[in-house]
């Protein structure tokens, strides 16, 4: 039996990030997106959405400054469930205001990928979300979200990338793999790379 913890939750400190999360969440309401253009009873609608979405949180993140969420105190990356879960809090909003299904870490017999953006049976999108300096960077392009696509009937995914460290040999490797799929005629996931070091720069988007 899991034992509760003792004593208040330390919000001067908060070690969950739960007071970040809730002003990530408010920076997300003061800066709605418009996506009544798009259709959300169809795969390329809900794609298009989850496209912009996933484009408005690389602008949340890089010019409203949630790439503090990222951050230890010492500027050292957090864990990557500290961004997928700001991901999530960012995405919950949009997807809702939009009639939209978010399930995060949805597993359909092939592992769990992050998130799962859906209206209806067949209108479905995955999107995976990385630090750069994942170790299993490529190999969750070239390996996971195929296998994730096709456990949960979808061919339309999102890599969502980080960018956590100066070196781009990883974020290089990626696009040059990326590249070589598409030359070939394979569909492949949109790579989205977003800033996430305290620097500004605007979102690389292939």
């Amino acid at each position: 039996m899991r034992r509760r913890p003792h004593g208040p939750y330390d919000f001067e400190h908060d070690p969950a990030g739960l007071l970040e999360w809730f002003e990530a969440k408010q920076i997300a309401s003061e800066h709605p997106l418009d996506l009544l253009q798009f259709r959300t009873d169809t795969a390329e609608g809900v794609y298009n959405i989850a496209k912009r979405i996933c484009e408005r949180f690389g602008s949340l993140v890089e010019n409203q400054r949630i790439n503090r969420l990222f951050l230890n105190g010492d500027g050292s990356p957090r864990k990557e469930k500290y961004a997928q879960l700001t991901f999530y809090v960012v995405a919950e909003q949009y997807c809702e205001a939009n009639d939209l299904d978010l399930s995060p870490e949805a597993d359909a017999g092939a592992g769990p990928v992050d998130f799962k953006m859906s209206h209806g049976a067949f209108a479905k999108v995955t999107v995976e979300v990385k630090y750069s300096h994942n170790s299993h960077l490529v190999k969750g392009f070239e390996k996971q979200l195929p296998a994730y696509n096709r456990a949960e009937r979808t061919d339309r995914s999102i890599y969502l990338v980080i960018r956590t460290t100066e070196s781009e040999s990883q974020i290089e490797r990626l696009l040059e793999l990326e590249g070589q799929h598409r030359r070939s005629g394979q569909r492949v996931p949109e790579i989205i790379v977003v800033d996430g070091r305290l620097a500004e720069s605007a979102s690389k988007r292939r």
